[in-house]
């Protein structure tokens, strides 16, 4: 019988809350997602927590910046009070920032897809699902039947109680 080794990379990553799984994306075109909002570019590679604080980064420093309010002045055609209404400190590091999640989202896609070729290489076995939330449940015995007998429908849920010997005062 010849073992085979374990894959060293994944295809997905599944669990309870998201899935995530590797699949070829072109740079470009997750680029241009971070070029029309920072950050979605970064939520279209699945790598949320940057994704959202690029996004709130962007919302703060365009706030500072007084940005929408310049390109309102600017789409009026009064461009001298859209230049006063900008402040030029602000408006530079929103340039910086926004420079930043373009090529951030274009490496990690770049990033991405050789991991994803990599593991296809290898034919990499998508993991399974675990198989529940397990549910920590404090109560004493008295309220312990009516908990179990709640939850017992449940298939995917995993059941751990805690016995009081005293009551919950």
């Amino acid at each position: 019988m010849k073992l085979i080794p374990p894959a060293r990379r994944k295809r997905a990553h599944l669990s309870q809350l998201t899935t995530t799984h590797f699949h070829l994306r072109h740079p470009l075109v997750v680029a241009f997602f971070s070029f029309s909002f920072p950050g979605f570019g970064n939520l279209m590679q699945e790598r949320y927590a940057t994704a959202f604080m690029l996004i709130l980064w962007e919302l703060f420093i365009n706030t500072k910046a007084h940005i929408n309010t310049g390109i309102l002045y600017s789409l009026l055609g009064d461009f001298e009070k859209a230049k006063a209404v900008l402040d030029e400190r602000w408006l530079m590091f929103y340039v910086a920032i926004y420079m930043y999640s373009i090529w951030d989202s274009y490496r990690g896609s770049v990033d991405m897809n050789k991991l994803y070729l990599l593991a296809d290489r290898e034919d990499a076995p998508i993991s399974s699902i675990p198989n529940g939330i397990v549910l920590l449940i404090r109560c004493d015995e008295q309220q312990w039947p009516a908990v179990e007998q709640l939850l017992r429908g449940h298939h995917a849920l995993g059941l751990a109680g805690v016995h009081d010997k005293q009551p919950n005062r």
